[in-house]
């Protein structure tokens, strides 16, 4: 099948312009086209892609941008054009199909005769297309998971060792938007030797980059940069800043266009609207984007509410990149207090391990992409000692790739594994084979706290479920839904808890964390550090050991 194992994770340097023109006289339009009186302008902008998981092999063209009066200062780009230019990044094989007033973007994915017989598959094929009505503004496709499916290829190979053995889904709901009613303009120039359907550069990255991969204007050229990236972003030290560098293009079309696009995409990508009972996003943003307050502190405030750590700010945009609000949420205080109350400021090892008596203690701190050949290297060393207990201490893993996951419980059964998630409320499931029989035949034990988030919530979520495991610790930090990320008009950049929410198999969310087995106050430590400078003491290898021991003999304390 045609998908990808991509990520859970927390998350330019350019050459010169080529050319600039303003048409002296308003361009023609359809009949039934959009029809705008003023004059545009058009510059050539060089595209650059520091993406090192989606990467194209032949020399990446330029790119015209079109700027219209009405729409001050936002970029918007041909479809094809824009399509053309991704090729080899997005999947190779999409098509752009002009129909006069409205614009067809597909592919079509042939199954083999093994993923045929594999998934009971009675089609030779599967197409996936998303049309752009230049009359209407209106944007639709089979679902909300079509754009994913324009996603090209990583250069890691993200399910290695995994072998899909069972898949259900229940049916989305199609995706119909009218992007009129949230602000947004469609344009179609027809000239003598021009027919341009042109869309906002911002829905351009949102609609046709697939999954992991966007791309960010920031004055004379245009970037690619993929989400495993985004922590890169505001590093000055790096090629990759000059995607948020500070530049004072800012319209004030743009800024509302950018508070627009907010609206937009939280009503239909924001993958814990229904679990905060939120309706609709425009009264929503209407608390915070006030007459008299700065973009900047409305955009930091409206995404502080959601109290979610994987809906956060990368950028503020090109006319304040760095603002700060001045103002830490509680939600972030609190969970500073577990990281801090763990030590996870220091210095820690990924797959660190210590022995002792007769348990193998283990640091697991991220999954990250080289993830399995590191855990099997650790492995072979915890072998070797035969140890009767084994702890993986997941109190400073803030998440990762989730594929490590499954890996990481290939070491606690044999089983097949599965994962369980909604979209939308509808259902689905992936049962995957692990490479090896590599179970060993130990006692487990799982050290979680506030900070053990994202890809690590769900591996406790699933080791306890399994009843492979017992945790030690405080509550785990929740964090179900894997991260989108956004690229606003003005070219602030962000990301968000999507539309894919992880669940136990009964499809109820690991939003809300994992409870202890054992419960530790780590809180309290990090709250006394940050506040009066204690210094807290984290346990040592021997002191959980201890723990252990008392959990297994509850009648000898």
């Amino acid at each position: 099948m045609k998908k990808i194992l991509l990520g859970v994770a927390l998350l330019f340097f350019g050459l010169a312009l080529v050319g600039c023109s303003e048409r002296t006289t308003a361009p023609t339009t359809a009949a039934t086209a959009p029809v705008y009186t003023d004059t545009f302008t058009t510059k050539e902008v060089e595209f650059i892609n520091f993406s090192t998981e989606f990467i194209k092999e032949e020399p990446v063209e330029d790119i015209t941008l079109y700027y219209f009066t009405e729409k001050a200062g936002i970029p918007y780009v041909d479809i094809s054009e824009f399509v053309t230019m991704l090729l080899g990044i997005i999947d190779e094989t999409i098509v752009v199909e002009n129909n006069g007033e409205s614009i067809r973007v597909w592919l079509e994915y042939f199954y083999t005769e093994e993923e045929k017989e594999e998934y009971g598959l009675v089609e030779d094929s599967m197409i996936a297309e998303v049309n752009f009505d230049f009359t209407t503004t209106t944007v639709t496709a089979p679902d909300i998971n079509t754009f994913d499916y324009f996603t090209g290829e990583t250069e890691t190979d993200f399910s290695e060792g995994l072998d899909l053995v069972n898949y259900t889904e229940e049916a989305l709901p199609g995706f119909s938007v009218n992007l009129a009613d949230y602000g947004f303009r469609f344009y179609h120039v027809m000239e003598a030797s021009t027919d341009k359907h042109l869309i906002p550069l911002s829905l351009a990255g949102l609609f046709l980059t697939g999954s992991m991969f966007d791309v960010v204007n920031n004055g004379d050229y245009l970037y690619g940069i993929d989400t495993y990236q985004l922590g890169d972003v505001t590093d000055v030290t790096k090629p990759i800043y000059d995607a948020v560098r500070e530049n004072k293009d800012a319209t004030p079309e743009m800024i509302l266009e950018s508070q627009k696009f907010l609206e937009f995409t939280f009503d239909y990508f924001y993958g814990l609207k229904a679990y905060k009972s939120i309706t609709a996003f425009g009264p929503y943003l209407s608390n915070y984007f006030t007459s008299g307050k700065s973009f900047e502190q409305a955009y930091s405030e409206f995404t502080d509410s959601f109290a979610d750590l994987h809906t956060g700010i990368i950028s503020y945009g090109h006319q304040n990149p760095s603002f700060d609000s001045g103002v830490t949420p509680q939600f972030i205080y609190d969970y500073s207090y577990e990281y801090y109350g763990c030590e996870c400021n220091f210095a820690r090892t990924n797959f660190k391990t210590t022995f002792y008596e007769d348990m193998a203690y283990i640091q697991v701190i991220e999954f990250t992409t080289d993830f399995k050949a590191e855990l099997e290297a650790a492995m072979a060393d915890v072998i070797e000692e035969n140890p009767n207990i084994i702890v993986f201490d997941l109190a400073c893993n803030g998440g990762g790739v989730l594929a490590g996951v499954f890996h990481l419980l290939n070491y606690m059964t044999n089983d097949h594994i599965s994962f369980y998630t909604t979209t939308l409320g509808a259902k689905s499931s992936s049962t995957y084979n692990v490479e090896g029989d590599k179970a060993l035949d130990v006692d487990f034990y799982i050290i979680t706290s506030g900070a053990t988030y994202s890809a690590a919530n769900l591996f406790t979520a699933l080791a306890k479920e399994m009843n492979l495991a017992k945790t030690i610790g405080s509550k785990s930090g929740g964090g179900a839904c894997s991260v989108k990320a956004l690229v606003l008009p003005n070219g602030a950049i962000m990301q968000m808890s999507s539309n894919m929410n992880l669940t136990y198999s009964d499809y109820l969310t690991v939003e809300e964390g994992v409870d202890p087995d054992y419960e530790m106050d780590f809180y309290t430590k990090g709250y006394n550090y940050y506040t009066y400078g204690r210094q807290p003491r984290y346990p040592d290898p021997d002191d959980f050991y201890l723990i252990i021991q008392e959990m297994e003999n509850p009648a000898a304390e």
